[in-house]
C-alpha cells in the first residue's frame, strides 16, 4: 500500500522514512555511477490531499516535498554538474487562499487566522476516515453505518472543529456518493468551508500554469510547455 500521509506518519507509521530521507539515500546510491543518473522523486500525496480538499494533508506533504527538494539541491550544489527540476504536473482542487468567509474581511485577515485552523489539524482526512471505519476497513463499512455523532467526535478530536449534526450528515452524504477510496472527501470539503479560510472549487484536476523551479547547467527559464520537460531531461542526460 501507499506510504502514510506526512501528517499521519509520526503517529501511525513512525517506522516509515520521510521523502527527504529516501531522496538523500537514493542520491547516495546513484551518485557513484560514473555515467551520471536520473532520479525521479514524486510527492504524490500532494495531489491526493487536493482531491480530498484536505488543507492540512496538503500543507504537510508539500513541506515534506520541499525538504526532499532541499536534499536534492544540497547534492546538486556540491556536485556542480547536476540539473535539478522541481515542478507539478498539474493543478488540483482549485485551491484559494481566501473563501466565502473572507468576502468582507480579507483586507484585515492576519497570517495566524489563516494558519491556526491548519495547525490544529493533527491527522489527515484519510486517517480520520480510517479511524471511523475501524478494523473492518473502509471497503467493508458503508457511510450509512457511521453515526453522525462519531464524525463529530473525530473531527473535534483530530481537527479541533465543532460540527453540528447537520454538517456531520453532509460529510456522510458526500461519502455515500464516492467510492470507498474517496469516501473521506467530504471531511475536507465541509470543514474547509466552515472553519478555515482555504477555498476549493473541485475535487478534480484544474487547468492553469504551474511553477517550475530549476537549478544547474542548462536550467530552463520562462514559460514553457509541459512536454518540453521531457526533452530537456533527455538533453541533460
Amino acid at each position: 500500500g501507499p506510504l502514510a500521509p506526512e501528517l499521519d506518519r509520526p503517529q501511525l507509521r513512525s517506522e516509515e522514512p520521510s521523502l527527504a530521507e529516501m531522496t538523500a539515500k537514493a542520491v547516495e546510491l546513484l551518485a557513484v555511477n560514473p555515467h551520471g543518473f536520473l532520479l525521479v522523486v514524486e510527492g504524490s500525496q500532494i495531489d491526493w490531499a487536493c482531491h480530498a480538499n484536505d488543507p492540512a494533508h496538503l500543507l504537510s506533504d508539500l513541506l515534506a516535498f520541499d525538504d526532499a527538494v532541499q536534499a536534492a539541491l544540497d547534492f546538486a550544489k556540491r556536485d556542480g554538474r547536476t540539473l535539478l527540476l522541481a515542478m507539478s504536473d498539474h493543478n488540483n482542487g482549485g485551491l484559494t487562499i481566501g473563501n466565502a468567509r473572507t468576502d468582507h474581511s480579507y483586507s484585515q485577515m492576519k497570517l495566524d487566522a489563516l494558519l491556526d485552523p491548519l495547525r490544529r489539524m493533527r491527522l489527515s482526512a484519510t486517517g480520520i476516515w480510517d479511524q471511523l471505519c475501524g478494523d473492518r476497513g473502509r471497503g467493508a463499512v458503508k457511510p450509512e453505518q457511521i453515526a453522525p455523532q462519531d464524525v463529530q467526535r473525530a473531527v473535534q478530536e483530530y481537527w479541533g472543529v465543532d460540527l453540528n449534526v447537520n454538517e456531520a450528515q453532509q460529510i456522510l452524504a458526500i461519502a455515500a456518493r464516492q467510492t470507498a477510496e474517496s469516501a473521506h472527501w467530504g471531511l475536507g470539503e465541509v470543514v474547509s468551508r466552515k472553519a478555515t479560510y482555504i477555498g476549493w472549487s473541485t475535487h478534480g484536476h484544474t487547468g492553469g500554469d504551474v511553477p517550475l523551479f530549476a537549478y544547474g547547467p542548462g536550467r530552463p527559464v520562462g514559460l514553457i510547455d509541459g512536454p518540453r520537460i521531457g526533452t530537456l531531461t533527455a538533453e541533460a542526460l
